[in-house]
């Protein structure tokens, strides 16, 4: 049985564009901090630290099932763009000014710090698996898959604006984890 904390970034995208978990949560969990770097760049702006650090993910996830490394750019600077320009949307869509750039990250947290990111992720995890019901948990993974309110409501069976109600319950349950 293979180790996937052990793979690249790369194969990793590969495993989870063709559908394996694991896979998704061990880029999760590397790149967390990045997500939470980048979000503490806007500290004290028009947006919470908190739902920058969701828009993140969600520009997070669509990176990994995105990511085409014929195109040429490693996975971490794919995920890293895709995560700024995630955040930048949401502080654009406010009305906020997005002055902030990429040379303004902060540097790597600590290896105290990463011990912590990685058992707030696995928190996170479980609380999810905790507090999202089946249509909530079926509709996150096909929008973070990419998918529009009505190919979301078309696979399931239910109406965009029920689509739209699971998808703010699951903000709003995952704001409070957060």
């Amino acid at each position: 049985m293979r180790d996937p904390s052990a793979l690249s970034d790369e194969a990793l995208c590969a495993l989870a564009r063709e559908g394996d978990t694991e896979a998704v949560e061990v880029l999760l969990l590397r790149y967390l901090p990045m997500v939470r770097r980048q979000a503490g760049i806007y500290r004290g702006g028009r947006i919470e630290v908190e739902d920058l650090m969701q828009e993140g993910m969600v520009g997070l996830f669509r990176a990994i099932k995105a990511y085409n490394p014929e195109k040429g750019a490693s996975f971490k600077t794919f995920a890293y763009t895709c995560v700024g320009n995630r955040m930048l949307s949401a502080l654009v869509a406010v009305g906020a000014p997005a002055t902030a750039t990429l040379a303004d990250a902060q540097p790597l947290p600590d290896p105290q710090q990463l011990v912590i990111d990685r058992e707030r992720y696995a928190f996170l995890l479980d609380s999810m698996q905790d507090i999202l019901s089946l249509l909530e948990s079926q509709t996150l993974r096909l929008y973070l898959s990419g998918a529009t309110y009505e190919q979301i409501a078309a696979h399931l069976g239910v109406t965009t604006k029920s689509v739209d109600n699971a998808l703010q319950r699951v903000r709003r349950k995952l704001k409070a984890v957060l």
